[in-house]
C-alpha cells in the first residue's frame, strides 16, 4: 500500500512540476482519480466486512443510488468478497 501511495505522490508531483500539456495532465489526473477510487473502495469494503452489518459504511452503500460514486464501488467490492 505504501508503494501505491508513493507512486501516486510521484505522479502528482509530475503534474505539478513537469510542463505537461493540459491533455497529458488531465489524462494523468483521470487515471489517478480512478485508481484512488478503486483503492478507497477496497479499503472501505474490507473495513465494512470486518465491522459487519452495523458498519456505517453499509449505510452509505445502501443509501447510494449512483452507479459511479465511491459507495457503488465499495458495494461492488463487498459483493465480490462475500
Amino acid at each position: 500500500m505504501r508503494k501505491k501511495i508513493e507512486d501516486f505522490q510521484q505522479r502528482l508531483l509530475k503534474i505539478q512540476i513537469d510542463d505537461l500539456n493540459s491533455d497529458s495532465s488531465n489524462q494523468l489526473l483521470n487515471e489517478l482519480r480512478q485508481e484512488t477510487k478503486e483503492l478507497a473502495a477496497t479499503l472501505a469494503a474490507q473495513i465494512a466486512l470486518k465491522e459487519g452489518e452495523d458498519s456505517p459504511i453499509n449505510t452509505l452503500i445502501k443509501n447510494s443510488k449512483s452507479k459511479s460514486d465511491l459507495a457503488s464501488y465499495i458495494r461492488k467490492k463487498t459483493i465480490r468478497t462475500t
